[in-house]
């Protein structure tokens, strides 16, 4: 009996230590399941939202495919489907039925076409009829000759190598000005270093110093930039013209 005893409190002393580690494994397996999803519903929402990015991606990948197989695909579809005669041949008395159904059928849809056909005319006309009231219908009679001032200055480098550049005049519009810069680097410069030159004429010397004169006039440039090119201007007294058999300009 007192085995019995001893053996008794034993075991109940175990229970209770067996009961409290139950009780610690109870809690820390609570906390292990609120742990894990919380942290599953992170990474879900996570890949939840790369899986919706590379869906919509995709699917902006896809668009034409999604949107030909929405419009032509079914409309083909649908043309097969609508555009297709059915006869009913088990009865004689519905033979004419049919025939008429098939009839209107084909009436409908050529007086549907040809309701297409009418408005694309139509809009064809007005929209021509807008274009020529937008344009202007003028016709140039005549070819003009515009001179444009043009400045190639031909210098030596520090090192003893010749240096060629040009200065064309601007006109204010961009596309203009590129097609000038253009013309002068691949005809002008080439034309004046190889072609051949002659006495300018009297009139066109006059007509170019009038024009010089009225350039100064209406400059910005500072009064005494103004006026030491009016003093290089009067200076050059060797005015002369390219020929232009030799090169054209």
């Amino acid at each position: 009996s007192q085995k019995i005893a001893q053996y008794t409190s034993t075991v109940e002393a175990k229970l209770m230590e067996m009961a409290q580690y139950a009780a610690a494994l109870k809690g820390i397996q609570t906390r292990m399941q609120g742990d894990y999803n919380m942290i599953s519903g992170r990474y879900t929402k996570l890949f939840r939202s790369i899986n919706n990015n590379l869906q919509s991606r995709i699917a902006e990948l896809d668009k034409p495919v999604f949107q030909l197989v929405d419009r032509d695909v079914r409309l083909v579809d649908n043309r097969m489907r609508l555009n297709s005669a059915q006869f009913a041949v088990n009865q004689l008395e519905s033979v004419l039925s049919s025939q008429l159904l098939a009839t209107s059928r084909v009436k409908s849809d050529a007086s549907r076409a040809l309701g297409v056909i009418t408005d694309y005319v139509r809009n064809t006309a007005l929209q021509t009829q807008k274009s020529n009231a937008t344009m202007q219908d003028k016709k140039i009679d005549s070819v003009e000759e515009i001179y444009l001032p043009v400045s190639i200055v031909e210098s030596t480098t520090p090192i003893g190598t010749p240096s060629l550049r040009y200065f064309v005049a601007r006109s204010g519009n961009e596309t203009i000005d590129r097609d000038i810069d253009a013309s002068v680097r691949e005809q002008s410069v080439n034309a004046i270093l190889h072609g051949s030159w002659s006495e300018i004429n009297p009139d066109d010397m006059a007509n170019i110093e009038a024009e010089f004169t009225v350039l100064l006039a209406k400059s910005q440039d500072d009064p005494r930039v103004v006026g030491e090119i009016a003093k290089m201007f009067n200076r050059a007294g060797n005015v002369q013209r390219l020929n232009p058999d030799s090169h054209e300009l």
